[in-house]
């Protein structure tokens, strides 16, 4: 049997680990179930988002004829929450019974006093604890008198009732060990398939009515463990079990017909029967009043701790855009920074720009004005070289004209 809190790596189906919708070959009692969902993390956000559509009573063949209940339980289809995305077809099968819980030195003890006497017989009528059912053999639900290997209806089923005087006395005053048998991504079929046990009567639920939570089937398997938890063979034995979680099922939905097996004979409102001449100690509809406080309290309580989780995923993804927001502005507050020192730098490249190129038409302005200046000197130089070569001229032909009149 696998432990509920197993490492995650052994969950084959990709759901969470804990919770037993999705381990394969899981056993736990209803009250686990139930408290799952509460306490394990992520438990509260599957809360109502399996549902049973459909429940079948059998009953193995051969004495002590354990009867035990098998459960179609699907995903909710158009989940609006997302919690299911990746599972949304998930389903699985429920085998739900009732045995007797032995305790391991008392087990030993009647093991020993067997190999000692070397009693074939009472080999095949010891009571045992239940371990996980081994569906892969096709002796699976197999009567008390069938010893091969394969699916064991578990304890009571393989404590015949043609045990010895010891062994009868171990049907009596022990705790009962109720328990939950899932088998994730499989149908009933996969249970009942094999022919050692008689199918009593199903009901059905269709999309027309209100939905039959798994946690609710859950609930009613705790109250009825609750109410009677010591297995005693002639009042709360395996069909006290299975029939007060039919009968509370009928109540709770009382105009769904049970699909009977007429060969069997007709059952109509079923209550757990006199056995033995002994009355049960609760009766359904006793049951019944206790289930509905007790779920409408646990329906609450988990309302309240989605509301709480929806409330936390609500305040983490405000933080988160805060936080998102916050940043948006750092890095908008930044780029307009970047962008503003950039342009200044532009700016200022620019002024320098403007201003060297003020300074070159300056220098160019001066250059050309000193260009000119030192043009017009040198024009006005060359003006007076012409003036003084004219009047150098000129005096030259005074003289000589002065010169050829004394002559003369």
């Amino acid at each position: 049997m696998s432990s509920l809190h197993s490492n995650p790596e052994a969950n084959e189906t990709g759901g969470p680990p804990a919770l037993v919708m999705f381990r394969k070959d899981e056993s736990a009692s209803a009250a686990q179930v139930l408290a799952q969902l509460k306490y394990f993390e992520r438990g509260c956000d599957f809360f109502g988002k399996f549902v049973v559509s459909e429940v079948q009573w059998w009953k193995v063949q051969a004495a002590p004829y354990h009867e035990f209940l098998v459960v179609q339980v699907d995903a909710v289809a158009d989940d609006p929450t997302g919690v299911l995305r990746g599972w949304e077809n998930h389903t699985l099968a429920v085998l739900i019974d009732r045995n007797v819980d032995l305790d391991t030195s008392a087990r030993a003890a009647r093991r020993n006093s067997r190999l000692s006497s070397g009693s074939s017989a009472s080999s095949r009528s010891e009571p045992s604890t239940a371990s996980a059912p081994d569906l892969t053999s096709n002796s699976a639900l197999n009567s008390a008198n069938d010893d091969r290997e394969g699916f064991r209806l578990p304890a009571i089923s393989q404590a015949s009732l043609r045990a010895s005087s010891n062994g009868w006395n171990y049907l009596f005053g022990h705790a009962a060990f109720d328990r939950f048998w899932t088998y994730p991504g499989k149908s009933m079929s996969h249970i009942t398939a094999r022919k050692k046990a008689d199918f009593v009567g199903r009901i059905k639920f269709d999309s027309t009515m209100r939905p039959f939570l798994f946690e609710e089937l859950a609930m009613m398997a705790k109250v009825t463990s609750t109410a009677g938890p010591v297995y005693q063979a002639n009042t709360t034995m395996c069909y006290w079990y299975v029939a007060s979680i039919w009968g509370m099922i009928s109540m709770l939905y009382p105009d769904v017909m049970a699909e009977r097996n007429k060969i069997a004979g007709s059952f109509k409102k079923v209550k757990p029967k006199q056995l033995f001449g002994v009355n049960p100690p609760h009766e359904v509809d006793k049951l019944f009043k206790m289930f509905k406080p007790e779920w409408a309290e646990y329906e609450a309580e988990m309302k309240g701790l989605q509301q709480n989780a929806q409330e936390r995923e609500q305040a983490k993804i405000r933080e988160i855009e805060l936080k998102a927001e916050l940043k948006f502005k750092e890095d908008a507050e930044r780029q307009a920074e970047a962008q503003r020192q950039a342009e200044q730098r532009a700016e200022a490249a620019e002024a320098d720009r403007q201003k060297a190129e003020a300074d070159r038409q300056k220098a160019e302005a001066k250059y050309k004005e000193d260009a000119e200046r030192q043009a017009e000197a040198q024009r006005q130089v060359e003006q007076r070289a012409e003036a003084a070569e004219r009047e150098l001229e000129i005096l030259k032909r005074q003289l000589g004209l002065s010169g050829s009149a004394k002559t003369s």
